[in-house]
């Protein structure tokens, strides 16, 4: 059964709250969390229409005891994705932000600033599928085949795009260069003279393109697992495709000790060979709700340990685990894989990531740019066949761009970034998400830029060494000595 909210109009923010405005916080406060003020910021939906629709976003400011305008203030562009939420909702979260931003932040002086952009956690209107996410706990309760899996998830979000455009949503207004755009009025509302931003995975992209346009407003950026747009997919679609498996295949490598029994060529056999035998007999299992902390049964077919598989490479403990889950699996066993399939579910069920949104980015930043013919000729040249019917269906399932009525113009967005804008970056040797290879790559590009590496995967700064050399960034620039790698203890 459906949600209310799947099939309801938006809450819309009107034009009389255009602009910023101060309001109640929409979280508990409670005495652990410093005192912080929170305020929505209203913007046209489609940049330049005065008298269309509106979007807004909520901006939380953390205040330094500094009281100097001279110190640029830290800016956290959101949880990146796109789409991701900084979970701003919880006073939990909230806290965690600023514990580990404060550092980099209110210590030295500098105000710290969290917002989740247009399309994205507590932004609105909503720009996630609450359809998609009411029929997940159905679908995970039914042996579907990977097509029928598929099939369901794109009828739900057919629905919701449908729901979306009787209400009138420009689309193509959600995208990486109208949340620049945001950033910039934003600026302007608080009377900012320059920012510091971090930007984490795709959030860098918005780093990028801010300093590309308004160069002048940046004190310094700090890109946390960078990825960036001047690569066409076509270009990277197989070793994008193929690098998360190849480390897991080689998790020795990422492990501090490890005997790895076999070679990577038997470690891949075995892994397809697991994939297709839970493809024709799936294991039952319990798992937990994230959200209720109810059990309900599921089934562990090969597709769906494939994708806890991969969402488990966004971390470093996969590399451990991965040759306990295997032999639990050759036994009939799930214990092991029961966390990794947990967190799947949990990122299915979120109802603060903007799916919609994440696809409207897709159509404007990034197919414009791709090359058609290549791109089904890099798919039939992964080396994987279970991988390649999976991008197959990719292809034949994910651009939504006709649907949401975004036209295919070509811009800039291609065009990589060229700037002299202090830039750390800090990056993972285990990352297989963002490539590190990707920002040695275009370090040139970037004239003021030092890049320190850490023994982990996505996303880094909670790395201790990794942090200290940020503040040292902050504090001395990069005249100082920076660290050049860091390994987490």
């Amino acid at each position: 059964m459906l949600s209310a909210s799947s099939c309801s109009a938006p809450n819309l923010p009107t034009r009389e709250t255009v602009g910023l405005a101060k309001t109640a916080c929409w979280f508990d406060t409670t005495d652990y969390l410093p005192t912080h003020t929170c305020y929505t910021m209203t913007v046209d939906e489609t940049p330049g229409q005065l008298n269309g629709r509106m979007t807004s976003f909520p901006v939380i400011v953390f205040s330094s005891l500094n009281d100097s305008f001279d110190i640029a203030p830290l800016l956290h562009l959101g949880g990146g994705g796109p789409g991701g939420s900084l979970y701003l909702e919880s006073e939990y979260n909230v806290f965690s932000i600023y514990d580990q931003m404060r550092s980099l932040s209110v210590d030295m002086g500098r105000d710290l600033y969290l917002i989740d952009p247009r399309g994205a956690g507590q932004s609105s209107p909503s720009m996630m599928c609450q359809r998609f996410v009411d029929n997940v706990i159905p679908r995970w309760r039914k042996k579907l085949s990977l097509r029928e899996s598929y099939d369901s998830g794109h009828h739900d979000f057919q629905q919701c795009l449908e729901t979306l455009k009787r209400n009138g949503t420009d689309f193509s207004a959600y995208n990486s260069t109208t949340v620049v755009q945001d950033l910039e009025r934003l600026r302007q509302a608080l009377d900012v003279k320059q920012w510091v931003l971090y930007g984490a995975s795709y959030a860098s992209v918005y780093a990028q393109i801010y300093a590309r346009d308004y160069p002048g407003n940046i004190e310094a950026m700090i890109l946390d697992s960078a990825t960036f747009l001047d690569t066409p997919r076509h270009e990277v679609l197989v070793q994008e495709t193929v690098e998360p498996y190849k480390r897991l295949f080689d998790y020795c490598t990422y492990t501090q000790s490890c005997s790895q029994e076999h070679s990577q060529d038997h470690v891949a056999q075995a892994f397809w060979q697991q994939v297709r035998a839970l493809d024709k007999k799936p294991l039952k299992m319990s798992v937990e709700h994230p959200y209720s902390d109810k059990e309900f049964t599921t089934y562990l077919t090969g597709w769906r340990f494939l994708d806890s598989m991969l969402w488990g490479v966004y971390g470093e403990d996969i590399f451990t685990d991965y040759p306990v889950i295997m032999k639990e699996l050759e036994r009939g066993e799930t214990k092991s894989i029961k966390p990794y399939l947990e967190e799947l579910l949990a990122y299915l069920l979120d109802e603060t990531f903007g799916d919609i949104s994440a696809s409207s980015h897709y159509c404007v930043d990034s197919k414009p740019y791709i090359n058609e013919e290549k791109i089904r000729e890099q798919v039939e040249a992964i080396p994987y066949a279970y991988a390649r019917d999976i991008a197959r269906m990719g292809l034949e399932y994910t651009d939504y761009c006709g649907a949401m009525n975004i036209s295919s113009v070509r811009g800039v967005l291609d065009q990589a970034v060229v700037t002299d804008v202090p830039t750390l970056f800090v990056h993972g040797t285990y990352d297989s998400v963002t490539l590190l290879e990707h920002v040695t790559d275009r370090k040139q590009n970037f004239s003021n830029s030092h890049i320190v590496t850490s023994s982990q995967a996505h996303i880094v700064l909670d790395d201790p060494c990794v942090q200290k050399t940020a503040e040292a960034f902050l504090k001395n620039g990069l005249d100082t000595t920076l660290t050049q790698h860091c390994t987490p203890p």
